[in-house]
C-alpha cells in the first residue's frame, strides 16, 4: 500500500517532502535546544578548534587536531560567519542540512541506477536520518558520507578516475573511505570486461603513487614524527564503550567478574579493565587480520559467476560487509560511524525484492539507531555502567553482529543459480 501511494509522487515531489520536513526538525532543534557545551558536543570542539586557528596557532603542530587536513575547510565557514558558539552551530548545522539533503538525493540517485525501488529506499533512509538528525548535525560524517556515494554513484557510471578521486578527498577528511577503495578495485579486477579489469590496474597505480605524493608532502609540512602519530593515532586508543570489546569488559565488569572503570579520554569514554589491557598491545594485528580476511572473501565473493543479487547489488554488499566489520572489529566504535552505514544499508535492503526480509531489515536498521541513541542520553546520565543502558548497548551490538553474519553467510553459502536482479547489466 505505502509503495503504490509513493509511485503517485516524483523524485523531486518526494525530495522536497523530505527537505520541508528537515527543515522544520531544524528549525525545532534550533528554537527548543539549549545549547550548552554538553548538548553542542563535538560543535563545541570544532568551535574551539577555530578560536586556535584565528589565534594564528597551526594544527597537528600548535595544537592536536585529531581529523585530516581537509575537514580544516568544513569548520571555516561557520567559523567565517558567526563570532560565537552558538552562532557557530547554527552555520554549521545548517551546513549539515544541505548535505544530509544531498545524500538523500544520491541514495535514490544510485537506487534508481541499479533499478531498485527508489522511492522506498529514500523514505527508509529518509526516515532513518530523521531518527538521528538531532545528533548528525554536531558531525560532519554526512559530509564524507556524500563523498563515498557520489563516488559509488560515478563508479556505475563508469567514471573510475572521479570516483577515486571523491574516495581520495573523503578519506582526508576522515580516514574510512580509504577501506572501500580496496573493494572497488577487486570489483573491477573481477570483471569479465578486460577494459574494466584495464582500467583497475591503472587506477591502481595511480592511487599508489597518489598516496605517496600525499603522505610525503604532509610528512614534509608537519616532520615525520608528527605525521606517523597522526597516522596511527587510532591504532593506539583505548577500547571505546560502545566497541565489541569495551561492552564485553564493561559487561563483565557490571557482573562483578573484573574490575572495570570508564574514562574519558580523546573526546569519547574508555573502558578499562584487565581484559582492555590484555588485548591493547595485540589488538592492531586482529584488525589487519580481519581486514585481509575481508578482501579475501570479497574476491571469492565477487569472482563467482553472477548470484540472484546483480554485479551491482554485490558491490553494495561488499561495502556494507566492510564498513560494518570495521566498525564490530574497531577499537572506537562511536554511534556516529552508524551514518555511513546508513544510505549503503537502505539500498542494500532493497536489493532482493523480498518484501518480508525488507521489513526485517528495516526494523532493525531503526531498532540500532533507537537503542544507540537511548544508548547515549542515559549513558550520559546515568553512567555506561548501569545495567539498563548497557543491556541497550548489548542488544545494538547483538544486532549488528547478527546482521553481519547475514550478511557473510549469505556472501559466502549464495548458490550461484539465478539470474541477474539489476536492470543494469553494466559488467
Amino acid at each position: 500500500m505505502l509503495r503504490d501511494a509513493l509511485t503517485r509522487y516524483s523524485h523531486r515531489q518526494l525530495l522536497l517532502f523530505f527537505s520541508i520536513a528537515l527543515l522544520v526538525f531544524y528549525g525545532c532543534i534550533l528554537l527548543f535546544s539549549d545549547p550548552t557545551p554538553e548538548f553542542l558536543e563535538d560543535v563545541a570542539v570544532f568551535h574551539r578548534k577555530w578560536e586556535l586557528l584565528e589565534h594564528g596557532e597551526l594544527p597537528y603542530i600548535d595544537f592536536n587536531y585529531p581529523y585530516p587536513p581537509l575537514s580544516l575547510p568544513i569548520l571555516a565557514l561557520p567559523g567565517f560567519l558567526s563570532e560565537s558558539v552558538e552562532g557557530f552551530f547554527v552555520v554549521f548545522s545548517l551546513e549539515i542540512l544541505v548535505f544530509t539533503l544531498i545524500s538523500i538525493a544520491l541514495t535514490m540517485k544510485i537506487s534508481d541506477r541499479m533499478g531498485l525501488d527508489s522511492r522506498s529506499v529514500g523514505l527508509l533512509y529518509f526516515v532513518l536520518t530523521m531518527i538521528y538528525f538531532e545528533e548528525s548535525v554536531k558531525k560532519f560524517d554526512i559530509i564524507v558520507v556524500v563523498t563515498v556515494l557520489s563516488a559509488l554513484y560515478l563508479f556505475f557510471e563508469k567514471r573510475y578516475s572521479a570516483c577515486y578521486l571523491f574516495l581520495v578527498v573523503g578519506t582526508l577528511i576522515k580516514v574510512y573511505p580509504v577501506f572501500l577503495i580496496p573493494v572497488l578495485l577487486l570489483f573491477q579486477f573481477t570483471s569479465e570486461d578486460r577494459d574494466v579489469r584495464k582500467s583497475g590496474a591503472w587506477c591502481l597505480a595511480v592511487l599508489t603513487v597518489s598516496a605517496f605524493v600525499i603522505c610525503s608532502i604532509l610528512a614534509s609540512a608537519l616532520s615525520p614524527e608528527i605525521f606517523l602519530n597522526q597516522l596511527f593515532d587510532q591504532t593506539e586508543r583505548g577500547f571505546q564503550v560502545e566497541s565489541t570489546i569495551g561492552v564485553l569488559a564493561n559487561l563483565l565488569g557490571t557482573l562483578g567478574l573484573m574490575d572495570t572503570a570508564i574514562e574519558f579520554e580523546a573526546y569519547t569514554h574508555i573502558v578499562v579493565s584487565p581484559l582492555c589491557d590484555l588485548l591493547q598491545d595485540s589488538w592492531n594485528l586482529v584488525l589487519y587480520t580481519s581486514m585481509a580476511i575481508s578482501y579475501l572473501v570479497i574476491w571469492k565473493y565477487l569472482s563467482a559467476p553472477c548470484a540472484v543479487d546483480g554485479r551491482c547489488s554485490k558491490l553494495v554488499k561488499c561495502l556494507v560487509f566492510v564498513i560494518l566489520g570495521m566498525l564490530l572489529v574497531h577499537r572506537v566504535f562511536s554511534t556516529q560511524y552508524l551514518l555511513w552505514l546508513l544510505p549503503l544499508a537502505a539500498i542494500l535492503i532493497y536489493c532482493r525484492g523480498d518484501r518480508k526480509r525488507e521489513n526485517i531489515a528495516g526494523i532493525g536498521c531503526i531498532t540500532v539507531l533507537v537503542l544507540s541513541l537511548m544508548y547515549i542520553y542515559f549513558g550520559w546520565t546515568f553512567g555506561y555502567s548501569q545495567p539498563l543502558v548497557l543491556t541497550m548497548i548489548v542488544v545494538r551490538n547483538t544486532v549488528l553482529w547478527i546482521m553481519f553474519i547475514v550478511i557473510v553467510s549469505d556472501m559466502l553459502c549464495r548458490d550461484i543459480g539465478g539470474s541477474e536482479r539489476s536492470l543494469y547489466h553494466l559488467y
